[in-house]
């Protein structure tokens, strides 16, 4: 749920309200590579919450604004993909 009504108060989820944040460029952004950015792309968001936050940005039909989904980062799994992945995955178990 996105948002929900509790004790008449209007609640929202909190990658809902990060992900808005982050579609305004700023010093609050932090760039973690030198990949090119895609006027339009999707966007992804990542952080710590209660556990791991997530959510994403899609534009709309007309790339007039974006629509932030939040989702539940604590409910994925964890696929080495190499032996760098494999060797990391042994030492958490």
């Amino acid at each position: 749920m996105i948002w929900k009504v509790l004790d008449s108060k209007l609640h929202f989820n909190t990658f809902l309200i990060s992900g808005i944040l982050t579609l305004e460029e700023g010093p609050h952004l932090v760039r973690l590579n030198n990949n090119r950015i895609h006027p339009g792309g999707v966007k992804s968001i990542i952080g710590a919450g209660t556990g791991l936050g997530k959510a994403f940005a899609v534009t709309s039909s007309n790339q007039s604004y974006y629509k932030v989904c939040p989702t539940e980062g604590g409910h994925q799994d964890f696929a080495p993909q190499n032996d760098t992945e494999w060797d990391y995955f042994k030492y958490i178990q």
